[in-house]
């Protein structure tokens, strides 16, 4: 033996002597030396349940045939397994040591009589490992619930032994001991599967001299475990787990892939590439066993993909409110009639409020990336194709046969109507008339799970067959609480995506253009760009210390990529040069729509409105009432669409008075004098009405985002810092 295997001897104390008491061994002191050390794996796992009966054990052989005196000079406390207690034996090495007798040994055999001789023996071959106990298992009344701890053992133990993390259900402290007893960290000697005397080692002219019977120098090969009783019978592992559904669940968890999230295709429902969770527990569930015929009338293309996917039918909001599932089935108009008869036996539920899974790290990262970019529906829409679109927190186990109509023979209108009508059967006899009927009015097939045909003559048959005996066959059958793959994620993620998809306009961008050598053209270019020219520009005209001109600017041209300014003046302007002016701008719009987001823009309020304006002469006054609750720290913008015309306009918006509840406000029109002969025309008057679409923009605590500005936004006014306005053709 190597030094290694020398201290592996030592420590499982092979070269010891045993002696026995109370169904159990004790070491005594090391009677044999320069032995042979074999190790070899041990996978299998032995059972020792409580029986009612008396069962005669292999330890029974010890006293009966050696006549032990019970050591009761030795100390050691009784370490029977309680009656009423179930233990598993975890052997993950079998062990053989065969060494030669010390001369110690000798000299006490040529001293003692054949009682004393008798007490010692030696362990030839052991198991090594460990074990794990269930308490009070005979007084389990629920079998579930024994069959639960059963699974959780078995789980942790064949994971564990397949050097594999373990991650279902298991207490932590018996999770933590398997995985030190596959790594041989905390092992001992749990089982003697060869056992012999001790004298059976001595010199033959010794030996004879004890007179010792010849069947006390055979060995013993049958298993003796520790602590055993007569009360506990050794059973098979197959046996054992008979009928223990349980064990299945990690096998459906990741068949169906329980820990992916849905993605939405043009083919149906697929699972996604990645992973959204990792379980730290089994989920939860319960057992059913219900068989019911569901028909409904299918009109649409979303509810056949719920239909072909088994989604349940109200989970349809679900499929309509997702804006990164980009494929739009909803306008797609179908006319079908299913008829499926749904075998219930296990309904597995993921509790999203509990702990018992966690969202997976990397799927959070690349979420809070996403959301920190400027082009946020983009990315998530990306991430989303990997880990799907929906997470699903039910599904119900068992066996379906279905069936679909997509033509309809000429049938009676009621007779039709019936069939179209939805309806949910669980008589027996009534869901098989119906189902025969369907068949045969409709001339369809039924598919099984396998997509075998059943035929009418075969239901019945088919219904016995599929029942909880068999259920490795099951299979997914209905899915249900579907739910937005994001709402996994914390709070706060939640609610920046929610803000993301909301159909509601914000400022996204705003900007600063100076203005040079007096041209009036000006083309600004975005950064990123959009995805549509869905939006709104609203600016003026300032000074390079932000004090307000009398320039009017319109903002035309509006694409993916930007849009032209164009400054006109209405007043003598002979003391400002144009040199020393900038145009200020902001574009407001929906984020969605676009594929753009600003986070700290989004915080701010925004009230709008439009209003119908007939300018039949220069200056017109009206009243805007402010319906949300804004502060009084405000920016009051205009927008100004009109027809095309020969006479384009130039409004001026000037504010009279405002309160934190209503705005009062002007229009001038400073080309007013060419349309004034048209409007004094009496035998055919033209009628010059625009559309004001305004913007009332709280900008409290946030005045330095606008144009870099410091809070320097001329706030010489009480509660308007800057008229903003715009004149557009949209």
């Amino acid at each position: 033996m190597n030094e290694t295997e020398k201290k592996f001897m030592k420590y499982l104390k092979l070269d010891y002597g045993l002696q026995y008491k109370d169904r159990s061994f004790i070491h005594t002191e090391p009677l044999i030396h320069e032995g042979q050390l074999k190790i070899e794996e041990y996978t299998k796992i032995h059972i020792y349940e409580p029986t009612k009966e008396n069962q005669t054990s292999t330890w029974d052989i010890i006293p009966i045939r050696f006549q032990t005196l019970e050591c009761e000079n030795i100390e050691h406390p009784s370490d029977y397994l309680p009656r009423e207690y179930l233990k598993l034996i975890i052997p993950v090495l079998k062990i053989t040591y065969v060494g030669n007798l010390l001369n110690s040994f000798k000299s006490y055999a040529e001293k003692s009589d054949i009682n004393e001789l008798c007490q010692h023996f030696l362990a030839e071959t052991v198991l090594v490992g460990g074990g794990l106990i269930i308490r009070n298992a005979s007084n389990f009344k629920d079998k579930s619930k024994l069959d639960i701890l059963k699974a959780h053992m078995i789980w942790t133990i064949d994971k564990t032994s397949l050097k594999h993390k373990y991650k279902k259900s298991f207490e932590k402290t018996s999770g933590d001991y398997v995985n030190q007893l596959f790594s041989y960290e905390k092992f001992s000697v749990i089982a003697y599967e060869k056992v012999i005397p001790a004298f059976t080692k001595l010199d033959e002219k010794l030996l004879n001299s004890h007179e010792i019977p010849a069947d006390w120098s055979a060995s013993i090969n049958k298993r003796l475990v520790p602590g055993i009783t007569s009360f506990h019978k050794e059973q098979d592992i197959n046996y054992w787990l008979i009928n223990n559904i349980t064990t299945n669940l990690p096998n459906w968890i990741e068949k169906y892939h329980m820990e992916n999230g849905l993605l939405v295709t043009q083919n149906g429902l697929k699972c996604s590439k990645e992973k959204a969770i990792e379980f730290l527990c089994e989920p939860e569930f319960k057992f059913i066993e219900s068989t019911s015929l569901k028909m409904f009338h299918i009109k649409n293309q979303i509810e056949l993909l719920m239909n072909i996917n088994r989604i349940d039918i109200n989970e349809k909001q679900v499929f309509e409110i997702n804006p990164f599932a980009l494929l739009d089935l909803s306008d797609k108009e179908v006319d079908a009639i299913a008829c499926n008869i749904i075998q219930e036996q296990l309904k597995i539920q993921i509790n999203t409020e509990k702990n018992k899974f966690k969202v997976s790290n990397q799927f959070k990262n690349v979420i809070k990336k996403a959301l920190k970019s400027k082009k946020p529906y983009t990315e998530l829409i990306n991430i989303f194709n990997k880990y799907g679109h929906y997470f699903c927190k039910n599904y119900i186990l068992g066996k379906c046969l279905e069936s679909v109509c997509y033509s309809y023979p000429e049938l009676p209108t009621e007779l039709l109507k019936i069939f179209q009508k939805p309806k949910e059967l669980k008589e027996r006899d009534e869901l098989i008339e119906i189902w025969k009927i369907f068949q045969s009015k409709f001339n369809v097939n039924a598919f099984s799970g396998d997509r075998s045909v059943v035929k009418s003559d075969n239901i019945e048959r088919w219904l016995n067959e599929n029942n909880s005996t068999y259920p490795e066959t099951w299979y997914v059958v209905n899915r249900s609480k579907l739910i937005p793959i994001w709402e996994l994620l914390d709070s706060n993620i939640q609610e920046q995506i929610r803000e993301l998809i909301k159909n509601e306009e914000r400022i996204l961008m705003t900007g600063e253009e100076r203005i040079g050598n007096e041209i009036k053209y000006h083309r600004i270019e975005f950064d990123t760009p959009l995805r549509s020219n869905k939006y709104h520009i609203i600016g003026s005209v300032v000074t390079i210390d932000y004090k307000k001109t009398n320039l009017t600017v319109k903002f035309r041209l509006m694409d993916c990529y930007g849009f032209f300014a164009i400054i006109e003046d209405h007043k003598n302007l002979n003391d400002i040069t144009y040199s020393g002016l900038k145009i200020c701008w902001a574009l407001i719009g929906v984020p969605l729509n676009l594929d753009y987001f600003n986070y700290e823009l989004s915080r701010i309020k925004l009230d709008s409105g439009n209003k119908k304006i007939e300018m039949s002469k220069k200056s017109v006054s009206d009243t805007i009432k402010i319906t949300k609750s804004i502060s009084q720290n405000l920016i009051f913008a205009t927008i100004f669409e009109f027809p095309s015309t020969n006479f384009e306009p130039t409004i001026e918006v000037i504010i009279s008075t405002s309160t934190s509840r209503q705005i009062n406000y002007t229009l001038i029109n400073h080309k007013f004098e060419d349309i004034e002969p048209w409007l004094e025309n009496k035998q055919d008057p033209v009628l010059f009405e625009y559309y004001l679409k305004w913007y009332i923009i709280d900008i409290s605590g946030y005045g330095s985002l606008f144009w870099n500005s410091n809070n320097n936004l001329e706030l010489r006014s009480a509660y308007i810092p800057i008229p903003l306005r715009e004149n557009s053709d949209l």
